[in-house]
């Protein structure tokens, strides 16, 4: 009796740790920027470009996670990037709680 009593709370505690695991794989954007800037034809490099990302983000306290906000597409435009489009980026697909529940070595 006491056996079974131990399972079920080990399974319980499983459970509730592979929920929480699923909850910290959150949705994310990324937001789509063509260069203004094309000197001979070539495009800036990317370390410009992740420069530039950089000093939006520390002028305007956007977040890296959301969309860009209308301040943050303002300051890449006066780098000479015009914003494009955005979307929303899902993680892989990963086993949630109820594909895992009972798969915890308890069966």
């Amino acid at each position: 009796m006491r056996h079974s009593s131990f399972v079920k709370r080990s399974s319980v505690i499983c459970a509730v740790i592979l929920c929480g695991i699923g909850a910290a794989h959150a949705y994310h954007s990324e937001d789509t920027y063509t260069d203004l800037v094309r000197p001979n034809g070539q495009p800036r490099s990317d370390a410009v470009f992740n420069a530039d990302l950089n000093f939006c983000y520390r002028q305007t306290g956007a977040s890296r996670m959301d969309a860009d906000t209308p301040a943050f597409k303002q300051c890449m435009l006066g780098r000479q990037w015009k914003w494009d489009s955005v979307k929303t980026v899902r993680p892989p697909r990963r086993p949630d709680c109820f594909d895992l529940t009972f798969d915890c070595g308890f069966k």
